[in-house]
Formats: C-alpha cells, sequence, structure tokens
C-alpha cells in the first residue's frame, strides 16, 4: 500500500500557492526582519567577527577557545581597532558585555555549536552591515518584502535609505568589526512564480491595492520620526503583520473562503463577551487556514496522479518516510484516515481529495513543529496579535501591543490629513481587516465569525471606548472640543 509524506507535500504546497515555509515554528521575528532588509537590500554580510566579539558562549553553556580575550585582542589590532596598550582585559570584557546586551534580540542563547561554519546570531541593529550573508528561516522576510520592492518602490527605497546610513551610535561602535565588502543575494521577486500571483484575481489585487495604500502612508509618517531604530521597528511590524493578513487571506486568494476580518479585543480580556467575539474571530482565520491547505493538499495529491482508490488503500500519513529519531503514538492519526477513508468511499475523486487532504491536516495538527496554524500564532504572538503570549491555545484571541497599535495608526493616517474616529475605523477594516465598532454596527459582521458568539451592544460599546482609550494612553491620540481626533505621530500633532 502507498505511504503519504506529509512534509513533502506541505513543502510543495507552500512552494506553489503561498511562497515561504510555514512548517515551521521556530521562527523568530529577528530572523524574518533579516531576510526583509536583505531583500530591500539585495546584499548581506559576513558578520562572524562582530558575532565572535559578542556571543563568546555556545548554545549548550561552554566557552568557545577561540572568542577569549587573547584572540578578540588580536582580531581588533589586525583591524586596527586597537593598540595593544589601549585597552585593559577588564575593559574589553565589558565592551563586549555591552556590545552583547545592545546588540541582542532577545531570544539569542548563544552560537549554535552544531552549525559553527555558519553562524547565524542575528543582531538588534539597523545598518545593513549588520545583516549576515547566511541565515535561516528568513523567507516569509524575503517574501513580503519582495512585495514591498515591486509594489512600494517609495517605502522600500526610503529603508535602503536608514540600512545604508552608518551614522548611529551603534553601528560607530561596532565599525571596527563590521566587514566592508558586501555578498549580492541574487534574484528577488521569487514570488511571481506563486500561483495566485502567475494568475491574479481582484481578490489579490485588493491585498496588493491596500498594502501599496498602507505603504504611502507609512513612508510619510516615518521620514517624521527621528529615531531611525524607531522607524525600522516600526517597519519591520508592519512587513510581518502584512505576512500574517496574508496567511489570514488564502482560501479567499483561491476563492475557498470569504475574505476574513479580526476582531480585535480592546478591552485587554476584562469583557467575556468581547473576548468570545475575538476569540471566534482566531478560530475561523484558523479555519479558514486549515481549508487553503486541505484544498492545497488535495490539489497536489491530484498532481501526483493519487485517485480515489490510490487513497483509500493508502496507510496512515506519516511526517516523514523512513523517519529516525523520536516517535509517538499515532492512535489519533490512525482514527482520523480511517473515519476519512469511509467518507471517501461516497464521494467523487476531487471532493475525495478535499477529504484526504483536510484528514492529512488535522494529522500534521498533533505535530504542533510542523502544522501551518501553529506558524500563523507563533509569529502573532511575537508581534502582540495573538494572545495570552504562551503556547497553549485555550483562549486564544486577538489584540493589539501599544507597538503594533502604533503601527497601524501609522498606515492609516498621513501628517497632514485631519480625520475622525469613523473614518479611522474605515480605514482599519479597509486596508487590514481589523473590526472595531460600537453598538449601532450591523450583526451580520458579528454573526459571520460563528454560531456561537454572545456579545451585547453595551459589550460592543465598551470595547469601542477602549480603543479609543488605548490611544489616548500610549499617546497616539488628543481629542479636540469640535469632536475631532487629534493624532500624534512622530512627536507631532495632526489635527
Amino acid at each position: 500500500m502507498n505511504t503519504i509524506a506529509m512534509l513533502d507535500l506541505l513543502k510543495v504546497v507552500n512552494d506553489k500557492y503561498v511562497g515561504f515555509n510555514t512548517a515551521n515554528t521556530g521562527v523568530r521575528p529577528a530572523e524574518v526582519a533579516n531576510g526583509i532588509f536583505k531583500t530591500i537590500l539585495n546584499v548581506g554580510y559576513v558578520t562572524n567577527p562582530l558575532a565572535r566579539f559578542t556571543h563568546a558562549i555556545w548554545d549548550d553553556g561552554t566557552y568557545h577557545e577561540d572568542y577569549d580575550l587573547i584572540n578578540m585582542k588580536s582580531l581588533l589590532s589586525k583591524s586596527g581597532a586597537m593598540s595593544k596598550q589601549g585597552i585593559s582585559d577588564a575593559q574589553l570584557s565589558k565592551l563586549r558585555v555591552t556590545l552583547q546586551d545592545a546588540l541582542s534580540t532577545g531570544d539569542d542563547s548563544g552560537l549554535n555549536k552544531a552549525n559553527q561554519d555558519k553562524i547565524t546570531v542575528s543582531f538588534n541593529a539597523g545598518s545593513a552591515q549588520f545583516m549576515p550573508s547566511y541565515g535561516i528561516n528568513e523567507d516569509a522576510g524575503e517574501f513580503i518584502a519582495s512585495l514591498i520592492k515591486d509594489y512600494c518602490p517609495d517605502l522600500s527605497k526610503y529603508i535602503s535609505g536608514l540600512l545604508r546610513d552608518i551614522n548611529d551610535p551603534i553601528t560607530l561602535a561596532c565599525l571596527p568589526l563590521l566587514p566592508a565588502r558586501s555578498i549580492a543575494m541574487g534574484k528577488t521577486s521569487k514570488y511571481k512564480k506563486i500561483e495566485i500571483f502567475a494568475h491574479p484575481n481582484e481578490r489579490l489585487d485588493y491585498f496588493i491595492d491596500t498594502l501599496v495604500e498602507s505603504s504611502i502612508c507609512l513612508e510619510k509618517v516615518l521620514s517624521i520620526i527621528s529615531n531611525k531604530f524607531a522607524q525600522l521597528r516600526i517597519f519591520v511590524s508592519f512587513c510581518i503583520f502584512e505576512i500574517l493578513r496574508y496567511m489570514s487571506q488564502l482560501a479567499y486568494f483561491y476563492d475557498k473562503s470569504d475574505r476574513c476580518s479580526l476582531f480585535i479585543d480592546c478591552t485587554k480580556n476584562s469583557n467575556l463577551g468581547v473576548v468570545n467575539v475575538s476569540g471566534m474571530s482566531f478560530s475561523q482565520v484558523t479555519r479558514m487556514l486549515n481549508t487553503f491547505y486541505s484544498w492545497g493538499l488535495s490539489q497536489i495529491l491530484d498532481d501526483l496522479g493519487f485517485t480515489k482508490e490510490d487513497l483509500i488503500s493508502a496507510e496512515t500519513p506519516v511526517l516523514k518516510l523512513n523517519r529516525t529519531g523520536r516517535s509517538r503514538p499515532n492512535h489519533e492519526p490512525n482514527i482520523i484516515w480511517k473515519t476519512a477513508k469511509e467518507v471517501m468511499k461516497e464521494l467523487s475523486e476531487d471532493d475525495a481529495r478535499f477529504e484526504a487532504g483536510q484528514a492529512i491536516s488535522d494529522i500534521m495538527a498533533f505535530d504542533s513543529t510542523y502544522y501551518p496554524m501553529n506558524y500563523f500564532s507563533k509569529i502573532g504572538t511575537s508581534l502582540g496579535l495573538v494572545y495570552p503570549r504562551d503556547n497553549l491555545p485555550a483562549d486564544r484571541h486577538l489584540e493589539l501591543s501599544s507597538e503594533l497599535l502604533e503601527m497601524l495608526i501609522s498606515c492609516c493616517i498621513k501628517p497632514d490629513e485631519v480625520i475622525d474616529k469613523q473614518m479611522l475605523l474605515e480605514r482599519l477594516y479597509y486596508r487590514f481587516s481589523i473590526v472595531i465598532v460600537d453598538e449601532t454596527i450591523d450583526r451580520s459582521l458579528i454573526n459571520s465569525f460563528g454560531d456561537l458568539v454572545y456579545v451585547d451592544s453595551d459589550d460592543l460599546g465598551a470595547n469601542y471606548n477602549a480603543f479609543f482609550e488605548m490611544l489616548d494612553r500610549i499617546g497616539i491620540t488628543s481629542h479636540l472640543s469640535c469632536g475631532v481626533l487629534r493624532i500624534c505621530l512622530g512627536g507631532k500633532n495632526v489635527k
């Protein structure tokens, strides 16, 4: 009998229909940012000397003998950065700790000892020379940045200018350890091979149009913010959010569902009705992702020539053929596959393949490392959109961190615009599918999240008020006596 290797199928789905690998919940924001910046610049750098200076401890806790003070002093002397009598051992050690603290992304435990020749440390810095030519988990960043380069050239050029500017304190402090020669990263615009971009429709056009509108607004807002690192932080948040928005609409792009909306809990988990709707909204996103992958897997099964009879006779799918190492009980996957095969017997060829795709997606959920829905949750949690911030799926819902809220507002209001509350909410919905409504909203939008939505008008009004209180609290807005909303971005007031 045939045995289906699920990860092989998932890779083909991602290559053909998505554009980046979603079978990886180990992805970190710093890695996505590296992919973004290197694609914007189309270059990378060999950052090993800096990594060795600032990260002297392997991930297993041992000290690397080649990174001791003698070797580091030799490295600095050869580069002309330090004379032999210029700095004491104590001062050098303190400098290393200071730079490590300044450059740490917050999720580096040290250098990967199993991969000594390809150091993959990510740096929390804002210049091109900090972008390592070799990296992992960068493909989602490369994907969204290639879209921005092609469709949002003004924003791309602006970010490129920021990255090429070396006149910031961190870059100047590290300059002796930074490489001068760049390495070309090859062609971008790989997204053009993706099925929906090769054969676009009005649904994808809508996504691109709103991406462009947001980028125009964002570029103007960034230009009035004096802090370079704040500008880059907001830009990376924008890119990661657009990755999430793209994923949430995959089933919509391929005409397998309606457009997903994101109902935001602004009460910070204090209103049960609002939290319930927000949780249903998150569940809708995961359902639509599951629908997309079920369909995508069925298409690849068709491409590979699987018939209904082939699937009915197949054994329970496995992650990898001839997989060694860890194993786990497969009782539940066996039940899922057995049930699906019984259903397939009564279906047409196409419907049977979809049923098989759905079963494969459900089976993959038992290994959280490779489950695409967990990829969405992981980067959504890192961004400050998906709460609570732990690995437990219970009570998952959607909120906005202050940093994420700042980015969204920066994409909705230009520095010279006058805007009222309703217009702001309409733009959030139009550009980002974000739903924040008052008690006057048509209930059909709320009911679209599911049949078990319990929220009354007072709950919606409380959430609406809480949103604008958030804006006031973090200093983004103030209110004028005439009722017009004043937006404060980059230290400037916008009436």
